[in-house]
């Protein structure tokens, strides 16, 4: 019985060595530090050469030497110089900022901070926020023991720092840079007897000293040499394990094809490789990766802007000024319209150019935005009913109505918070009007807040959270069978208020 078992034993052995592959190739991958040319997402501005730069302070400095409309700012804008009239216009926001020097060139800040890029034709080129707490930021430089006391150059240094972090991926991206990646090329094992497979190690053994010598000519002139065999191996049916040597055919086309600017195969590749890719474990299986989604985030990499094409807005100025962009981006600006002011200051109709804030400045460690009854966040420069000139500002709180040229319609309401507390005073525009109602939405701030009204009522009708449904049905209850279609649905719980206010239109 012994003697079987060990016979049967030897025989399983000599089965299982008999019936194994000859070839067990594996792929396998070796990073290496990459110089990468980031194409120019817009080569339209390779002309340009300079910059120029606005901050728009929302908040008021509790220690008066700051200004941070009038901040020496320095910042990055792909290289470029700033000058007085700059082929990009930067315009920042300024919302919040608070904090604290962690160390002599490093600092913790709470900050909430808007960038706009627009180009000399008044075109949105890019945005950019940066919107953190306890945000880590570099100063850019070592201060001296005095420097850290001068709290306009500190605070010059965060504020510019900041828009670069803003304006970070526009930087590498839109005109082109130069950056070092940690990129990953395939071999296979053990292929000795695979003279066909052991190509890729010797094209790793002849390109990684190129790349080491960041010669860019040569690295892309092997990467186009071998690219023909790569080729071929995404379709390798010979010995072995063969979805192991697609593997690195996929890995390393990708590669060349970014690095050698040829994008149009790239997801082709990436939708091949994706079915048969492993999860790769480095740094002792602490990080877990698959070489695909890399491919996917190199892509990235190379064209972070992709989609992102320069806007131009609608009514928007052509070449404006500086002065301009800063004039449209905090203020709803009317050339020509009217507007009733109620109240003890200025009462009565108004024509002419009125401005009404839209970026409300306020305490310096505030993130409400909130237009309240003290400020004043209207200019008007124009004439009375008597035809008189008149240049004068205004608490938003006292507009009553505003009528554009355009048909545009504009008013003022407060609205009660959720939780009962006080009031948010509020702009609204009309987004639909007809000669028996005209329906306003939130703009200043944003919101789901409506006022409703119908022609000749002024007191008109209130719709938030706070008053929905109910008040709205009773509010159009003079329109014989409105009231039905709530209840049967035929007028739907999410239908927009501006279509409701069009079905009142049409009643009889």
């Amino acid at each position: 019985m012994k003697m079987n078992l060990r016979l049967l034993s030897v025989l399983l052995m000599a089965s299982f060595l008999f019936s194994a592959p000859a070839f067990s190739q594996k792929v396998y991958y070796n990073g290496v530090d990459m110089a990468i040319a980031i194409p120019p997402a817009y080569p339209q501005y390779a002309s340009y050469t300079s910059y120029d730069l606005a901050v728009i302070p929302l908040i008021v400095a509790e220690d008066t030497r700051i200004k941070y409309d009038a901040l020496p700012y320095e910042i990055k804008v792909n290289n470029l110089k700033k000058s007085a009239s700059g082929d990009f216009h930067v315009v920042a926001k300024l919302f919040m900022l608070a904090g604290k020097l962690t160390s002599k060139s490093t600092a913790s800040i709470n900050i909430r901070l808007g960038v706009k890029v627009f180009d000399k034709n008044g075109t949105l080129v890019n945005e950019g926020t940066v919107n953190r707490d306890a945000f880590y930021i570099s100063l850019g430089k070592k201060l001296s023991d005095d420097e850290t006391k001068d709290v306009v150059l500190v605070n010059t240094l965060l504020i510019q720092n900041s828009i670069d972090t803003a304006l970070a991926t526009f930087n590498n991206a839109a005109m082109g840079s130069n950056i070092t990646k940690e990129v990953f090329f395939a071999a296979l094992k053990d292929v000795k007897k695979m003279p066909e497979l052991k190509e890729f190690q010797q094209q790793m053994e002849e390109l990684y000293p190129i790349i080491a010598k960041k010669d860019q000519a040569a690295i892309k002139a092997k990467l186009e040499a071998y690219t023909p065999y790569w080729e071929k191996m995404t379709a390798y049916a010979g010995d072995g394990e063969v979805n192991e040597v697609k593997r690195a055919a996929y890995q390393n086309l990708i590669l060349s094809n970014l690095f050698t600017g040829k994008m149009d195969k790239i997801n082709d590749y990436i939708a091949s490789y994706k079915p048969i890719d492993k999860v790769e474990s480095l740094a002792f299986g602490l990080l877990k990766m698959k070489h695909s989604e890399d491919g996917e985030k190199l892509m990235k990499l190379m064209n972070p802007l992709a989609g992102q094409q320069p806007v131009k807005a609608a009514g928007a100025a052509s070449n404006p000024t500086l002065a301009q962009l800063v004039e449209t981006e905090r203020f709803i600006v009317i050339n020509n319209g009217t507007i009733t002011l109620k109240g003890s200051r200025n009462p009565g109709v108004f024509t002419g150019k009125i401005k009404i804030a839209k970026l409300p400045v306020g305490d310096n460690n505030s993130n409400i935005v909130s237009l309240d009854k003290k400020g004043d966040e209207m200019f008007i420069e124009g004439k009375d009913a008597a035809g008189v000139a008149r240049t004068f500002s205004a608490a938003s709180s006292d507009i009553e109505l505003v009528k554009a040229d355009n048909g545009d319609q504009y008013t003022y309401k407060v609205f009660g918070s959720a939780f009962g507390i006080g009031g948010i005073g509020t702009i609204l525009k009309s987004s639909y009007s007809s000669d028996k109602i005209t329906v306003f939405r939130a703009i200043v701030p944003e919101g789901s807040d409506y006022f409703i009204a119908k022609a000749n009522d002024k007191e008109g009708f209130v719709y938030s959270i706070l008053k929905g449904k109910k008040k709205m049905v009773e509010y159009f209850s003079d329109c014989p069978g409105m009231e039905e279609k709530f209840k049967n649905k035929t007028i739907s719980d999410g239908e927009s208020i501006e279509k409701i206010a069009a079905i009142y239109t049409e009643c009889k």
